[in-house]
Formats: structure tokens, sequence, C-alpha cells
């Protein structure tokens, strides 16, 4: 929901609004979702933090830095390892010790589709990390 949210705080005349986009999230209580979703905020505030968030009001930025968080999410600390991520037999080693869970499986498939190959992952984790 990335462009939806920026179109909302960004390109947009309202001065006020709520994160409907919230909505997508899981919390414990249901009804602290509904409380989060509800509360009305000033599109100033909410462009501040956006800001804050990805260094900028650029959207590519924001995208960009967003399928970094993901291989964070998929390979912890070892994102940064890159000489061994690139090696097939460390990927492999990798994936049969740590197999996916749900956000992890998620984060894969964002970044790297349902039916990534090797190369197809090599390829993605380097555009990602330049």
């Amino acid at each position: 929901m990335l462009d939806e949210v920026y179109q909302e705080i960004f390109c947009t005349t309202k001065e006020r609004t709520n994160r409907y986009w919230l909505s997508v999230c899981q919390l414990k209580k249901e009804k602290q979702l509904k409380v989060q979703v509800e509360r009305v905020y000033g599109i100033e505030y909410l462009q501040e933090k956006w800001i804050i968030a990805f260094g900028g009001e650029d959207i590519k930025q924001a995208r960009k830095f967003l399928k970094f968080m993901m291989l964070f999410i998929i390979f912890g600390s070892r994102v940064v390892d890159t000489d061994s991520l690139f090696d097939n037999g460390n990927l492999i080693e990798f994936f049969e010790k740590y197999p996916a869970d749900e956000d992890r499986l998620r984060a894969f498939n964002i970044c790297f589709g349902e039916y990534a190959d090797w190369h197809t992952l090599k390829a993605r984790m380097s555009k990602i990390l330049r």
C-alpha cells in the first residue's frame, strides 16, 4: 500500500486524514487496531513522519528502503556479507538452516517473486544493495 499511502499524504488537498492503511495490520487486540485506524492526523504531521522514516519524500527512495528492510527480514545481519550470499552453496545452506516463516516468506516473494531462481535472487539482491 506504499503508493496509496504516499498519495494520501503528499498528493492531497485534505488537511487531516485517518490512517486507514493500518487496517491491513494484525494486532492481538482488534479494538486497539480500530482505534489506531480511526485516529485522525494532520497531513503535515504524516508528511514529517514519512520524511523521517524514509529520509525524504521521494517514493522511489521509500521503495528502495523497504526492499532493503525486506532483505534484512530474510537474511538478518548476513545481508551485509555479500561475498557469502552470492555463493550458491551458501545460499542453499542458509535456506536449509533458516526456513522461511510467514514474514520472511512474504518479504522473499515481494523482493524476488514466488518462483525466483538463484540468478534472479543474486541480481535483485545486488540491485537493492547498490
